[in-house]
């Protein structure tokens, strides 16, 4: 099983948050399950998180081929994921080694002061990098026949996936004329 939370580090987190000598304690592989389970989950759902990033309920404090660390400004991420997956917490034992560990994670990727938001790390699959490439192919391909990088994104996002002008327009922040211009030249 792929550990998205070091083995001493979830232990340490069973070992500062739960009993360890309670027969019902947590074990070390429970717990990367439960990690396991919730990333497979927000991955399944990764629309509905791109549309929460789109609104500023979490920002992407940092990416690289293997983790997006997102922050939870509603301050309800962890609570509602757990809601959502019904996954059975009576304690809050397991809502707070999640958080505990997206942490511990989130240090370990990037500098971020984690003091009034919390982490939510995203591991990404391996198919996302093949996504990635094809996607950063396709706009250097576009923008070597167009000369431009706008007329290439605007293009690729209207013309190829769909998006509205005037949705794409307010998605990036510009006015609709401006990427009307861009795809029309």
């Amino acid at each position: 099983m792929f550990e998205f939370a070091s083995t001493a580090d979830v232990r340490t987190a069973i070992n500062k948050h739960d009993d360890p000598d309670h027969e019902d304690a947590y074990t070390v592989d429970e717990v990367q399950a439960t990690l396991a389970e919730i990333n497979a989950d927000i991955i399944d759902n990764l629309d509905l998180y791109e549309d929460a990033m789109d609104e500023g309920a979490h920002d992407v404090v940092y990416e690289d081929d293997d983790v997006l660390v997102l922050a939870d400004n509603t301050g309800q991420f962890w609570n509602e994921q757990l809601d959502v997956m019904d996954i059975e917490d009576e304690h809050g034992i397991i809502d707070t080694l999640v958080s505990s560990l997206h942490h511990t994670m989130a240090r370990e990727h990037c500098g971020h002061s984690w003091s009034t938001v919390d982490p939510v790390v995203i591991h990404k699959p391996d198919e996302f990098s093949g996504g990635e490439a094809h996607l950063l192919r396709e706009i250097a391909r576009r923008t070597d026949e167009y000369g431009s990088v706008a007329r290439a994104v605007d293009t690729l996002a209207t013309e190829t996936h769909g998006w509205g002008k005037s949705n794409w327009a307010s998605l990036t922040g510009r006015n609709p004329s401006t990427v009307t211009r861009t795809t029309d030249n």
